[in-house]
C-alpha cells in the first residue's frame, strides 16, 4: 500500500515537472538564441530556426504587402508601370530573403540590433550594442505558438518573432514585420 502511494506521489511530481518544463521551453529557447547571438555562433542559433518556414512566411508577407499596394492604386497607365516596378522589386526582395535568411544572416541580423547614439555619426565607436530581445514581451498565443514582441524604437511599431512548437522544443518560424 505504501509503495502505491509513493508511486502515485512520484507520478504526480513527475507530471508537474513535465508541465513546468513544457511551459518553460520557449523561454529557454529564446535564452539559448540570445547566447548564440552573443557568442556569434550561427550553428547554435540555426538549431532554433525553421529556415524553410521562415523564408516562406517572409515572402508571403512581402508579396501580400506588394499586392495591397498595387490594388490600392488606380489602373491608369502610370500606375501600371508602378505596379510592374513593385512586382520586380518583389522578385528581387524574394531573392534577398533567400540570401539573408540563413544561419549566418540571421546571426548578423540579430547582432545588428545596435543603435547609433543620437546626434552622432553611426561609426562603430558611437554604437551602443543592445542585447537581442532586451525589451521583448514574451507570451503564449496558443499551446503551439509563442510570440516575442519587440517594440521598434524609431517608428513605434512592433516586430513579432513567432515560435512554433516542434515536439518538445520550439523553432522560430515567422517574423511579423511592420510593413
Amino acid at each position: 500500500m505504501k509503495n502505491v502511494k509513493a508511486g502515485a506521489v512520484l507520478a504526480v511530481v513527475a507530471f508537474v515537472l513535465l508541465l513546468g518544463y513544457m511551459f518553460a521551453t520557449p523561454y529557454i529557447t529564446v535564452n539559448q538564441m540570445k547566447a548564440a547571438v552573443k557568442n556569434h555562433d550561427a550553428d547554435a542559433l540555426s538549431v532554433h530556426v525553421d529556415f524553410p518556414a521562415l523564408r516562406q512566411n517572409l515572402k508571403d508577407q512581402l508579396n501580400a504587402n506588394i499586392l495591397d499596394n498595387i490594388s490600392s492604386e488606380n489602373a491608369d497607365e502610370e500606375n501600371q508601370f508602378a505596379a510592374f516596378g513593385a512586382a520586380l522589386g518583389g522578385m528581387m526582395a524574394e531573392r534577398m530573403i533567400d540570401t539573408i535568411v540563413t544561419p549566418a544572416g540571421m546571426t548578423r541580423m540579430m547582432e545588428n540590433q545596435q543603435f547609433g547614439v543620437e546626434g552622432t555619426g553611426d561609426t562603430s565607436a558611437d554604437r551602443i550594442e543592445k542585447e537581442p530581445f532586451a525589451d521583448a514581451v514574451m507570451s503564449y498565443e496558443s499551446f503551439n505558438k509563442f510570440v516575442v514582441t519587440l517594440p521598434e524604437s524609431e517608428s513605434g511599431k512592433e516586430v513579432k518573432y513567432i515560435f512554433s512548437r516542434r515536439g518538445m522544443g520550439w523553432k522560430l518560424s515567422d517574423i511579423m514585420l511592420p510593413l
